[in-house]
């Protein structure tokens, strides 16, 4: 019996661990710039690299990923462009 337990949970923990992948893939795979998005257009490059690190964007998508699914898996979506948070 917990055999088939363990075993069940370690396919749930698997099955999520892909969707969180491919969620974060898809994701970063669509085109178009977000601190582009946030900042607009027409702004200094300063400003749209201090964007950047705000965002967590200018690391490594595996950091990124990384932080991405844990702030998932804590309930934390975000805010909105206006600073609401989800």
């Amino acid at each position: 019996m917990i055999p088939a337990v363990v075993r069940v949970l370690a396919l749930r923990a698997a099955t999520l661990a892909v969707v969180l992948v491919l969620t974060f893939w898809l994701l970063t795979a669509l085109p178009g710039d977000g601190v582009g998005e946030v900042v607009g257009r027409d702004v200094s490059a300063a400003d749209a690299a201090e964007t950047a690190h705000r965002l967590g964007v200018d690391r490594a998508w595996l950091i990124q990923g990384a932080a991405w699914s844990g702030r998932l898996l804590r309930g934390d979506l975000g805010t909105t462009n206006q600073g609401i948070p989800l």
